[in-house]
């Protein structure tokens, strides 16, 4: 099987990795949504063994940049997922997997009906698409897989298959008229099944796969989802071939605001009477990569709201190891309030946003003492680098290696933010001269800024908090940061919003905008 998956990998990996000349690819941001199928974990299967740990661990291994979040919820049928579904959007995925259908048809002991229709379940797939569509993200529909012949009857005595099978022809029907891509699992099962393999072998209970089940899954959607990446980076680089004037283009575009050609940023202009809020992006990539290109989609909102939007580039720690990274960031808040005047910024009110390692940068800024040096010859010194709230997506609190392996496990330093942050090639020459770096890892990490009186701050993560974390990718991304953080923010009396799926909401704020407009647009 491993090498199967590594053959397809390697052909998506070819197709992301190869876009073509002058083409920058951030993470690639990819979310399984669906029930306890999809979120796999059970008496038998391991997180690490589920079909989206499969998936990220196979690209990750071929040195493809790449985020999977799995957001399934046992139990889950397309109805409630509509309700949570500002959350997934939260996490700004570029392309989504989606399988329902197995609790959506179950009849339940005592009763003679599906647990909602087919044209109900038909109408709710259509509504995620279309939600996911209108977000520029990608769908791809999945069917889920046949029940084993074997498996428990159901509330009218028949087997499982009876009451999916409609709602398995509902996806195919929607994924075919809306032309979205489709991994047809059902239909493989069925056939695998009808040359002879018991699909008992395939699951824990005759419904949810096991590890060679999830491994079939995996099988299954990687190719699929390889085309409908690489559809979406074609689609990407053509619009920057044909070198026309983006629509929404920054008001001032690689402007300079320090002295290395990373120290520029892209800012947008609001219209409005009077100086306007300014929300700033800070890009994620590990410290190590990423860029401050964003889709007007994201500005677009601000901008209607006469808010102001930049997004900076900063030194990566390949070549410029912290404070680099963080220390521009904090330059760039500087320079955007020195320019207040020509700009026409209200130097009061500035969020922040970012994800992972910007997310990181952001809670920092957001919780650190105030750079500003009123006795510095440089003018832009001398202005403040506080800020008024920030909302951040799947940020570290914490970059010491000692702390988060406590925290989550030994795979989160396995990601190279931890060693390439100080400058160390390997974690093993990271650990190696922890007492070197010590202070550093402290220093940058916003846990240890944490105190009373800080601004507000809102956090989302996926919702897998499985422990200790499953691989790099997961570990450096866990929710457990955002525990940790809020339990700090709580005792300290700061105002702290946790946006985990199934775990933890905000009884105020749905998602970040609603929050970030909320403090920029306050009296």
């Amino acid at each position: 099987m491993r090498r199967t998956l590594f053959c397809l990998v390697s052909g998506i990996a070819s197709l992301i990795l190869s876009p073509g000349p002058g083409f920058a690819v951030d993470t690639v941001q990819i979310v399984s949504l669906g029930d306890s199928i999809t979120k796999g974990v059970r008496s038998g299967v391991t997180a690490e063994e589920t079909f989206s740990s499969l998936i990220e661990r196979e690209l990750l291994d071929d040195s493809l940049d790449v985020k999977v979040t799995n957001v399934g919820i046992g139990g889950e049928r397309t109805d409630q997922a509509l309700k949570r579904f500002d959350q997934v959007l939260a996490l700004e995925p570029q392309v989504v997997l989606i399988m329902y259908g197995t609790n959506d048809s179950y009849v339940d002991q005592g009763k003679t009906a599906s647990r909602i229709t087919v044209a109900a379940y038909r109408e709710n797939l259509e509504q995620i698409a279309k939600k996911l569509q209108q977000a520029e993200a990608r769908p791809i529909l999945m069917t889920p897989p046949r029940w084993s012949a074997d498996a428990r009857t159901n509330g009218v005595g028949d087997n499982p298959n009876v009451a999916l099978e409609p709602y398995v022809v509902a996806c195919r029907e929607v994924a075919n008229a809306m032309k979205l891509p489709l991994v047809d699992h059902f239909a493989h099962w069925s056939k695998t099944e009808a040359g002879g393999v018991n699909l008992r072998d395939w699951t824990t209970d005759g419904c949810h796969p096991n590890p060679p089940g999830h491994k079939e899954l995996a099988r299954q959607i990687l190719p699929v989802l390889g085309k409908a990446v690489h559809s979406q980076l074609a689609l990407a680089q053509s619009d920057q071939q044909e070198e026309k004037p983006a629509p929404g283009a920054p008001t001032h575009a690689d402007h300079s605001y320090g002295p290395d050609p990373r120290n520029v940023l892209d800012f947008w202009q609001a219209e409005g009477d009077g100086p306007r809020p300014l929300h700033v992006h800070i890009h994620g990539g590990g410290w190590t990569s990423g860029d401050k290109k964003v889709d007007f989609k994201t500005v677009k909102p601000f901008l209607d709201k006469g808010i102001s939007y930049a997004s900076i580039n900063y030194r990566l720690t390949g070549q410029h190891p912290l404070p680099a990274p963080v220390h521009d960031a904090a330059r760039a808040i500087q320079y955007l309030r020195s320019k207040a005047e020509d700009w026409n910024i209200r130097k009061d009110r500035i969020t922040l946003s970012g994800g992972s390692a910007g997310a990181c940068t952001s809670m920092w800024l957001l919780c650190h003492d105030d750079l500003a040096d009123p006795d510095a010859k440089d003018p832009v010194l001398r202005e403040s680098t506080r800020v008024t709230a920030a909302a951040v997506s799947a940020g570290q609190v914490s970059i010491d290696p000692k702390v988060i392996e406590d925290w989550l496990g030994p795979n989160v330093l396995k990601h190279r933010m931890i060693n390439m942050s100080v400058g160390e090639s390997t974690i093993e020459g990271a650990l190696k001269n922890y007492d070197k770096y010590r202070d550093l890892y402290v220093e940058f990490s916003p846990y240890t800024h944490m105190s009373e009186g800080d601004p507000p701050l809102l956090m989302t993560y996926g919702g897998n908090m499985t422990l200790p974390s499953e691989n790099a990718g997961h570990g450096i991304h866990h929710p457990v940061y955002g525990v940790k953080m809020k339990e700090k923010a709580d005792a300290c009396g700061v105002e702290c919003h946790l946006l985990i799926p199934g775990h933890s909401e905000s009884d105020k704020y749905p998602n970040a905008n609603a929050f970030l407009m909320d403090k920029l647009l306050a009296p």
